[in-house]
């Protein structure tokens, strides 16, 4: 995730839409149907075992949801189950007193049971999470060609998955990924600058790692770096059986309740046997640059970051030694630290509508198609980078490779390139 300002950022969920595990989809029908709520199935994913339901009326519905809500929190009985279920506040939302309905009456008929089953979330990139700003530092600003690197590539390959915007066909780039349909930006512009990313991260990663091979898939679009978590978790498990060992996601969501959103984790408990997932962090950490009409608290948690089998990432600062850059969480759940902090990458060529919270749109002119940018979605692509490297000297296990990383890093004590974050 880098740091910057996106005018797009609002609810942290589709509002009238739900998921749930596809095999309890008619016992969600039905108690749609005791509330005269129509709704229509919108999609079925078998990889992921889920179905998405659209819900219609919310809205209108909301009067009778709530009495609803209220009668059930009210109604006597003592059962443990309960107090998992507590009356929800005056402010819940339609789609969030539906939830608690749907919940306890199958809590109520089940002894405490219930399946799975939650919101559609707004994934984000770039600039969500929140949208932060504070100065030119959190924007992508023009620089010349950085020199070549020194270093043999390893004899071996990695091939690394980078799910993200659209990648832009930099020169630096050329022959070292492949992209799903659509995926790729074409040549001219102008773009909005967070339009960049992927191409930033996919450097960031080859950087560290030059015998790697990149599969790119887009699901962040143009106007706004963001997608929701249901198109997002389809992306991820395309990368399924395609032989990635490494899958980079430098985006992520918050949600209200501090809960990790269902379709998400799903995803994450399919690909992590066979590969490692590396996330941003997220760009909450300083309060300062976080806006007033931020919603995310600088302790939030990120996800898919957060998730126990996702090795989440936070930024050092480029001081020396380095610290931890402002805009990076401070956080239990962070794994690893890496350079985050004006570091260089290629980006868009020409122009691009540069968009700040203080300035509004600035257009700027990358005329070198590279770029100096902050963020921890540059810092996750670093450790990504590490770990394809080591995992094509060792033969291709990226968890043997994770494992290694770790232990080096921890007799090390750090290092100036990647440490360990606790």
């Amino acid at each position: 995730m880098s740091t910057g300002g996106n005018p797009g950022h609002g609810a942290t969920s589709v509002p009238d839409e739900l998921v749930v595990d596809r095999p309890y989809e008619n016992e969600v029908v039905a108690r749609l149907a005791d509330v005269s709520l129509d709704h229509e199935v919108r999609a079925r994913s078998r990889e992921l075992d889920l179905s998405r339901i659209s819900v219609h009326g919310l809205d209108e519905a909301a009067p009778t949801l709530r009495a609803e809500a209220d009668r059930l929190a009210g109604s006597p009985g003592s059962e443990p189950w309960r107090a998992v279920f507590p009356r929800p506040a005056d402010q819940a939302s339609p789609l969030d007193l539906l939830l608690y309905y749907i919940r306890f009456r199958t809590a109520q008929a089940n002894a405490g049971w219930v399946f799975e089953m939650g919101k559609n979330r707004h994934v984000r990139s770039v600039i969500g999470l929140p949208h932060v700003s504070g100065g030119g530092v959190l924007y992508p600003v023009p620089v010349p060609p950085p020199a070549e690197r020194a270093g043999r590539p390893a004899e071996n390959s990695c091939l690394v998955g980078l799910l993200d915007t659209k990648i832009f066909p930099h020169p630096s780039l050329a022959g070292r990924y492949l992209a799903a349909d659509g995926a790729t930006l074409p040549e001219a512009g102008p773009f909005p600058h967070w339009a960049g990313h992927a191409t930033f991260v996919a450097g960031r990663i080859l950087a560290e790692a030059p015998e790697a091979r990149l599969m790119v898939r887009s699901v962040l679009d143009n106007d706004n770096a963001a997608a929701t978590a249901w198109d997002t978790a389809l992306q991820m498990v395309a990368f399924r059986d395609s032989g990635v060992k490494i899958l980079n996601l430098s985006l992520g969501c918050h949600t209200a309740d501090g809960v990790a959103p269902l379709i998400l984790s799903r995803a994450v408990e399919l690909l992590t046997p066979e590969m490692v997932i590396v996330a941003a962090a997220g760009n909450h950490g300083d309060p300062k640059l976080n806006g007033p009409d931020s919603p995310v608290d600088q302790r939030a948690s990120v996800w898919p970051a957060a998730l126990a089998m996702v090795e989440a990432v936070g930024a050092d600062n480029d001081k020396q030694p380095p610290e931890l850059a402002s805009f990076s969480p401070q956080v239990r759940w962070t794994a690893f630290l890496a350079p985050g902090e004006n570091v260089v990458g290629p980006y868009l060529r020409g122009p691009v509508s540069v968009h700040t919270r203080d300035k509004g749109i600035v257009n700027t002119e990358f005329p070198d198609g590279w770029a100096r940018w902050s963020g921890t979605s540059f810092a996750a692509g670093t450790v990504t980078g590490r770990l394809a490297r080591m995992t094509a000297r060792n033969g291709g296990d990226p968890h043997r490779a994770l494992r290694d990383l770790r232990q080096d890093l921890a007799a090390a004590g750090g290092s100036d390139a990647i440490r360990l974050a606790h």
